[in-house]
């Protein structure tokens, strides 16, 4: 490729990461298409477009990636609030209010206050749904951690039921709501 020409698609390229291009898509692929090497200040640019968080300036989101991001957050967040969920439930055992659990929690993982309570409100019926499923036959074989799983899939996102669609007949021999 002429040296012009990946001068020019460089040049393109830098114009639609600063947002002076009508066709920013088409101008940045086109530069990585071509076999023009990409110049260390356009790299510089694009690294800057991907790693932005801010509205401020360009800023290169992958969509579906982000939402499988925020997807697996959120049920890594369930796991830590069952975490928290069970010390609280064994303070309550030894005659602690809710009030004070929640209270000891956050002193105890370092949280606020008001996650520790998100944590209890989230580990009262997913405890009870996993008891339920421990019940039955099927889920002794799975366990409580499998359970568990399957317990903050269904209930990560409310309106997603795939995970409900492709393990239905599972379910129902659980005999669990979902």
């Amino acid at each position: 490729m002429p040296k012009d020409e990946a001068t020019i698609l460089n040049i393109r390229a830098m114009q639609a990461l600063s947002g002076s291009s009508t066709e920013w898509r088409k101008d940045l692929a086109a530069l990585l298409r071509s076999d023009a090497p990409v110049e260390p200040w356009v790299r510089k640019r694009l690294a800057e477009a991907v790693e932005n968080e801010t509205l401020a300036g360009a800023r290169l989101d992958l969509r579906n990636h982000d939402g499988r991001r925020r997807r697996a957050e959120k049920v890594s967040a369930r796991f830590e609030w069952m975490r928290i969920g069970r010390w609280m439930n064994a303070r309550r055992s030894e005659g602690c209010t809710v009030e004070e659990c929640v209270w000891r929690a956050s002193e105890h993982f370092e949280t606020s206050e008001g996650t520790c309570k998100n944590a209890w409100e989230y580990f009262r019926p997913a405890n009870q749904w996993i008891s339920q499923g421990l019940s039955t036959e099927a889920g002794s074989v799975l366990g409580e951690i499998l359970l568990e799983s399957m317990y903050h899939q269904i209930f990560a996102d409310p309106k997603d039921k795939s995970f409900v669609r492709m393990n239905q007949a599972l379910l129902l021999e659980l005999g669990l709501p979902h």
